[in-house]
């Protein structure tokens, strides 16, 4: 999967869908994700970026968006009472796991991992927060890849 370092206010983007390729009929805003800094640092801004894509994969991402917050949610929320349900009963070793999810769901949610997943598998790309003027996409497609660093004068790596 190719993937390069890019300063967002210079990006560009190919005025066609990263993922199937057809004629953009719009954009969507793709938030580049944050790693461990989304706890240990302040409060940012993510960064945006406005990616052309077709009605497809507009209405695609959309959708997934909306469904994998409502699992997300009911999983933490479901996880979270089955785990005190357990340990009101005595089962603590039962009630591990449910809590696990529970706090893996909510603690890795903040961090953008959910959404970069979703970015990858239907738009065709992803981006990194690597710092606060830069960061990494990541392309699904290399013929996509290929004209959008002939665009950005970017080298492959």
């Amino acid at each position: 999967m190719p993937s390069a370092p890019i300063a967002p206010e210079t990006n560009q983007f190919p005025k066609k869908c990263p993922h199937c390729g057809r004629k953009a009929e719009g954009t969507y805003a793709v938030a580049a994700v944050r790693g461990l800094d989304a706890y240990i640092g302040g409060y940012a801004v993510p960064v945006l970026f406005d990616v052309p894509v077709c009605r497809e994969a507009f209405e695609r991402r959309r959708t997934a968006a909306v469904v994998a917050l409502a699992v997300v949610l009911v999983s933490i929320v479901g996880g979270a009472g089955l785990a005190i349900w357990f340990a009101f009963h005595g089962a603590w070793l039962a009630a591990a796991l449910p809590a696990a999810v529970a706090v893996a769901l909510a603690a890795g949610g903040r961090t953008g991992w959910d959404a970069a997943l979703l970015d990858r598998h239907i738009l065709g790309l992803s981006a990194r927060s690597v710092s606060s003027s830069q960061a990494r996409l990541r392309f699904s497609r290399g013929e996509y890849y290929e004209q959008w660093a002939k665009l950005n004068h970017v080298k492959r790596t």
